[in-house]
């Protein structure tokens, strides 16, 4: 994403200067009339970008469109340590944690690095700091499902309201429950509901589990 911006602004600096040295000794083109139209041009240029960037993560039903997004964008030590996670590197994960600036961005990351360690405590002192409160709930109901507490873990999905989460959280308990066609079935929902990152996660982190000979969990 700063990569985009920085391209852009080096752009437009590029377009402005042309038509400062096109436009030079017109009345209609002075120097505070450059720096509006650079301005103008600038801001609606970062809101492309941006747009773009929440379409893909939000909206995209393409998972390459996804993949492709994330290879650019593991810079950022959050995206890094999320495609870490979905798949499987979690000691990495747990390393680029640490470059995390973002204080909540680092908590929703250890708190799924703790819960992919079965460390359930740990995960849920994690998860009670976390402001947002629809990420903070689906993190209690795994917490929930690492216990068996079934009570707590049908509180949790009471307060959310997503259909793709809902799904996937039901495919999990499902799961451990030995119920494996009807995590199937809750599984294939979740998919179909999702879009953008959350679908393109659904994907990689069943492939992953497909492969684990331990497994514990349907995602």
């Amino acid at each position: 994403m700063a990569s985009a911006i920085k391209w852009t602004i080096l752009l437009l600096g590029g377009i402005v200067v042309g038509i400062w040295y096109g436009a030079k000794g017109t009345e209609a083109f002075t120097p505070l009339s450059a720096i509006v139209l650079f301005a103008s041009i600038l801001v609606f240029s970062i809101l492309v970008v941006y747009a773009h960037a929440i379409y893909v993560l939000r909206f995209s039903n393409n998972p390459k469109e996804v993949e492709a997004y994330l290879k650019k964008a593991v810079r950022n030590p959050f995206y890094e340590a999320g495609v870490d996670l979905m798949n499987g590197n979690i000691a990495h994960a747990a390393t680029v944690a640490r470059n995390i600036k973002n204080e909540q961005q680092r908590i929703i990351i250890m708190t799924d690095i703790q819960i992919e360690w079965k460390n359930a405590e740990a995960a849920a002192q994690l998860a009670s700091r976390i402001k947002h409160r629809d990420t903070r709930y689906v993190f209690f109901a795994h917490i929930a499902l690492l216990r068996s507490d079934w009570k707590a873990f049908e509180t949790a999905k009471s307060r959310l309201k997503k259909p793709a989460v809902l799904f996937a959280l039901d495919a999990n308990a499902a799961f451990r429950k030995g119920q494996i066609e009807e995590a199937k079935r809750c599984g294939d929902l979740a998919i179909a509901n999702a879009k953008g990152l959350l679908r393109y996660s659904f994907m990689k982190t069943l492939e992953r589990q497909q492969n684990n000979p331990n497994r514990e969990s349907y995602f």
